[in-house]
């Protein structure tokens, strides 16, 4: 996950383009469903200064060639003028195909505080 927060910052699209299968879709805080194309752009997008991101927790469990993990992260950081910052729980959900880890799903949801 800490590269998924570096490549954030490095606007890499070309790594998320790898790393996520093409049915990837991600549930926000908000509730809205998202998919790779979107996703991809939005990370491309200028932010108004340098985001800073904090991994406070992360548990992952493999189960074969899935993997699921758990954990929490704070973001701060405004694109456009708009304020993206949060601390968010995630669920992120991994499958191994040929010797490499590529992520299928994403949840977030805000906590409260």
């Amino acid at each position: 996950m800490t590269r998924w927060f570096e490549a954030i910052k490095q606007h890499d699209g070309a790594w998320f383009e790898g790393v996520m299968a093409d049915s990837w879709h991600y549930v926000m805080i908000d509730g809205s469903i998202k998919d790779k194309r979107w996703y991809i752009e939005a990370m491309q997008q200028p932010f108004d200064s340098e985001p800073s991101t904090e991994l406070h927790h992360l548990t992952a469990k493999v189960y074969g060639n899935l993997a699921i993990a758990v954990g929490d992260y704070t973001i701060k950081a405004t694109s456009q003028g708009k304020d993206l910052s949060s601390h968010t729980r995630f669920t992120a959900v991994w499958k191994k195909q040929r010797d490499k880890w590529q992520a299928l799903a994403h949840h977030a949801t805000r906590i409260a505080g």
